[in-house]
């Protein structure tokens, strides 16, 4: 007999079959599975303060065990008082006026799935 199993975390998993004849043998073997992630992991790299005037790279590192990611989204808040835009993996931004500004990316991989990330960036 046999069944079916939903892994809702991802990780390592031992799965066991015991089998006994009717003469009271039995024998068991076991099967490890790898159960990843169909979730992308969105991540940035960019400083958390910045200057005026001063370029600032910010770069989409983000990871995905099953399939690609498909789709960059990003979002910057407010939406003035900076140049640049962000597009695909990144870009570079160049604050003109100070404040905090809030970073924002979605991604989406082949699979569908999403995932948001969102930092600050202080501007003096």
């Amino acid at each position: 007999m046999g069944g079916s199993l939903t892994f809702t975390v991802p990780g390592s998993y031992t799965i066991q079959l015991r089998v006994t004849d009717n003469n009271g043998r039995s024998v068991t073997i076991s099967r490890t599975l790898n159960i990843l992630s169909t979730t992308p992991v969105a991540l940035m790299n960019l400083p958390t303060t910045a200057t005026i005037g001063a370029p600032v790279v910010i770069q989409c590192v983000s990871t995905n065990a099953i399939g690609t990611i498909t789709e960059r989204t990003w979002t910057i808040t407010p939406t003035t008082g900076f140049t640049g835009t962000l597009t695909g993996t990144g870009g570079a931004l160049t604050f003109t006026t100070a404040g905090s500004y809030t970073i924002r990316l979605k991604v989406v991989n082949s699979n569908g799935r999403s995932n948001t990330i969102s930092r600050i960036i202080s501007v003096r």
